[in-house]
C-alpha cells in the first residue's frame, strides 16, 4: 500500500487526508494539508503520531508494546513502522511553498 492509500484508509476515520474529499474526518481534528502547510514541526508530528494522544488509545505499533489497556472505544488500527514512513512521505507531497510558524 502507498502511504496515501494507508493514510485514507485509517487516518481519514478523524483527518482530512484528501483536500478533494473535505468531508471525511471530524471537524475538530487538523487535516493533513494544514499541519503540513502549517506547523514547522509537521514532519517530527507525524514521524511521533502514534505516541501522541489519543493515538495510543487505538493505534498498535507492530514491534512496540502494546499501549492499550483496556478495550477501545473503536476499532483499533494496526501499523507497521514502514507504514509510518509511509504516510510521512506521502503528507511531504502535500507540502506548499509556503511555510507558516
Amino acid at each position: 500500500m502507498t502511504g496515501q492509500e494507508i493514510s485514507e484508509l485509517h487516518c481519514s476515520r478523524c483527518h482530512v487526508v484528501d483536500d478533494d474529499k473535505p468531508f471525511t474526518g471530524i471537524s475538530s481534528t487538523p487535516s493533513f494539508s494544514l499541519m503540513v502547510n502549517r506547523l514547522s514541526n509537521w514532519e517530527d508530528r507525524f514521524n511521533t503520531f502514534f505516541a501522541r494522544r489519543p493515538h495510543p488509545a487505538f493505534l498498535i505499533l507492530e514491534g512496540s508494546e502494546n499501549p492499550l489497556v483496556k478495550e477501545p472505544a473503536t476499532v483499533p488500527i494496526e501499523l507497521r513502522l514502514n507504514d509510518v514512513e509511509k504516510i510521512v512521505e506521502f503528507a511531504r507531497t502535500l507540502k506548499n511553498d509556503e511555510t507558516y510558524e
